[in-house]
């Protein structure tokens, strides 16, 4: 996750929230790699980000470096 959507984090934590069984469906699954540490200071989710065990992408000043993804054989498409 990176830029605005982690200021999605407390809310899919809510056990209120719509989509919080679907959320922990997700991170149980492994879908989400990480969350980009910049953005969610920024954010001010990085405590909740913690709470939550979602790994931390800063391998680039707070950032996560798509070089990995190309190493390990994806394809990286941005638009």
């Amino acid at each position: 996750m990176e830029g605005s959507a982690t200021k999605l984090l407390p809310e899919l934590a809510k056990i209120d929230n719509p989509l919080h069984k679907l959320w922990e469906k997700v991170k149980d699954a492994g879908l989400v790699d990480g969350v980009f540490k910049a953005c969610s200071n920024k954010i001010g989710t990085l405590e909740t980000t913690k709470e939550q065990g979602l790994t931390l992408l800063d391998e680039m000043s707070g950032h996560h470096g798509m070089a990995r993804y190309r190493d390990e054989g994806f394809e990286i498409i941005s638009f």
